[in-house]
């Protein structure tokens, strides 16, 4: 067994929290109850079965657009990505993973006995992926591609015909696809691109664009053998499901136009002033990113992020999160799904950091 420490998760859980302006969180503020319009009289203490309620897979199927038996709701989709991959990586298996990264998708690689195999998101490309990336990286060995849309640190979306192409290249060579989208629901128009008869494997949540995050429910996309194979793993870890959280997830999908527009508010809200921050700040490069609440912003004379982001916490009370927990020390992530005055705030400290010595 190849456990490595996440370091990354580690300074999220410790680290993360510090300063008194954090743009280190990648999801919304958290939605209440009372956003829900629901009481404690709806949330049930006590199981009603060991496997995900048929009522909750049913909400997924149906607001995703996904036939019920590829459904399988899982424990958040941290775990979700965990049975996904752990269930089809075999050993000695090399699987194609993005990078930059949210580095636990490599963790869960090798801890399955695989090999990662680097596959290049370039800022100077936009962070896009194409067939001809896959191609060059591609080994005899290859069964799996790793990627996230949107992509997790930059925020870049994939269009649709890409995903197609990926997909398709892959599956003629034997592989399948993997697909974390727990961002994608960030985008308006978001539609999964998980397709029954197309080998792929989509891991997505409730939580994160909606600021559920301590409900810890997620769901994987899979053909039914999968599906199958997921759950008897899923066997060895989890009783039953975070029972309270499943009311809370199907109510979200019930009021999910009043959860949209949150999401919409806010990006009206402080997109306009990142996009000034940059513009004023040209020592700074980004790739901008079209929807989601991240970006990866890197110095133009690529230097490493850590000391600037420690003497920033330090003089100025503003957390970001340093790129090398992505493979990129040169880049930092910056989150602004945060109270507009609040990156407001953080936008001008951070603009008096950079011109300090």
């Amino acid at each position: 067994m190849r456990f490595e420490f996440f370091e990354y998760m580690r300074w999220a859980k410790v680290d993360a929290g510090r300063g008194e302006i954090r743009l280190t969180a990648s999801g919304l503020s958290d939605l209440t109850l009372a956003d829900l319009q629901l009481g404690a009289a709806d949330l049930s203490l006590t199981p009603d079965g060991y496997y995900p309620p048929q009522k909750l897979t049913d909400a997924y199927a149906r607001h995703y657009g996904v036939p019920q038996d590829c459904v399988f709701a899982t424990s958040s989709c941290s775990y979700a990505n965990a049975m996904a991959l752990l269930s089809t990586v075999e050993a000695g298996d090399d699987v194609l993973v993005e990078t930059p990264c949210y580095s636990v998708l490599e963790h869960l690689v090798r801890f399955a006995g695989g090999n990662v195999v680097p596959l290049p998101r370039r800022q100077e490309r936009g962070f896009r992926v194409e067939p001809d990336d896959l191609r060059a990286a591609w080994t005899s060995r290859t069964r799996l591609v790793v990627l996230t849309n949107l992509h997790n640190p930059s925020g870049v979306r994939l269009d649709p015909s890409t995903i197609d192409a990926l997909g398709a290249f892959t599956r003629e060579r034997g592989a399948t696809l993997f697909l974390d989208e727990v961002f994608l629901d960030f985008a308006p128009d978001a539609r999964t691109s998980f397709r029954r008869d197309a080998d792929r494997i989509v891991t997505t949540s409730v939580t994160k664009a909606y600021g559920l995050g301590g409900i810890r429910i997620g769901a994987v996309f899979a053909d039914p053998k999968r599906v199958e194979r997921m759950a008897r793993l899923n066997d060895l870890f989890v009783v039953n499901p975070p029972w309270p959280s499943t009311p809370i997830a199907i109510r979200l999908f019930e009021r999910h136009a009043a959860a949209r527009a949150r999401i919409d508010a806010v990006a009206a809200a402080n997109r306009p002033l990142l996009r000034a921050f940059f513009e004023r700040h040209r020592e700074l490069e980004v790739v901008w990113p079209e929807h989601g609440i991240v970006c990866f912003p890197r110095f133009t004379d690529r230097r490493e992020t850590s000391a600037f982001c420690e003497r920033l916490l330090a003089r100025h009370g503003v957390n970001l999160v340093p790129g090398r927990f992505f493979g990129a020390p040169e880049h930092v992530r910056l989150g602004f799904g945060v109270a507009t005055d609040v990156l407001r705030e953080g936008l001008r400290r951070i603009g008096v950091a950079l011109g300090e010595r």
